[in-house]
């Protein structure tokens, strides 16, 4: 007999906010942003469960901080061709799905 899954409107939503997005590239706008709809619970916040993964600790909140990505050493060895003094972003995801993988929160949803 198959097995069958019960489909819900669960979400496990998460992201990845790159604090150094490229040699001297703060990434203040899209902090303002997670900490605007944390504070109104929107956007990702308004998922049934969420993770917000950085390249270093952040305050998205006076309670609540970012979860810090394991270093990679890929993360700042490559630019982007179509703005070189911002570098390729995929290291902190794929450090992010391993992280995702190792927690197993998300597959308490039906969605990611």
């Amino acid at each position: 007999k198959p097995a069958v899954m019960a489909r819900d409107n669960s979400i496990f939503c998460y992201t990845v906010y790159a604090a150094n997005k490229g040699k001297s590239l703060e990434n203040k706008n899209d902090l303002n942003i997670l900490q605007t709809q944390l504070k109104n619970g929107v956007g990702m916040f308004a998922c049934n469960d969420w993770e917000v993964f950085s390249d270093k600790v952040v305050q998205l909140s006076p309670t609540i901080q970012t979860t810090v990505l394991p270093a990679n050493a890929e993360y700042g060895k490559f630019f982007r061709k179509d703005k070189p003094d911002h570098y390729i972003n995929t290291p902190l995801f794929m450090e992010a799905w391993r992280k995702l993988k190792a927690d197993g929160r998300w597959s308490a949803m039906s969605w990611v």
